[in-house]
């Protein structure tokens, strides 16, 4: 279990993946919370995983590339 402010969570039964820009954390920082509190991390998607934390995401990333003339 992880005590953040108020609240205890219990990660023992989850699989997390980290995607975008966390802010507050480093991602090395919520992993090393995350594997303390009990849970698993996963680099890349699958089906195994359980709960998606979602930071900042780079909206760049989903624009098509412009062409220079």
């Amino acid at each position: 279990m992880m005590r953040t402010g108020l609240q205890l969570l219990a990660f023992s039964n989850e699989i997390v993946l980290f995607t975008g820009t966390l802010t507050g954390y480093t991602r090395s920082e919520a992993q090393h919370l995350l594997l303390t509190a009990g849970g698993r991390v996963l680099n890349y998607c699958s089906s195994a995983v359980t709960l998606l934390v979602v930071g900042v995401i780079d909206k760049g990333l989903f624009e098509p590339q412009r062409r220079i003339n």
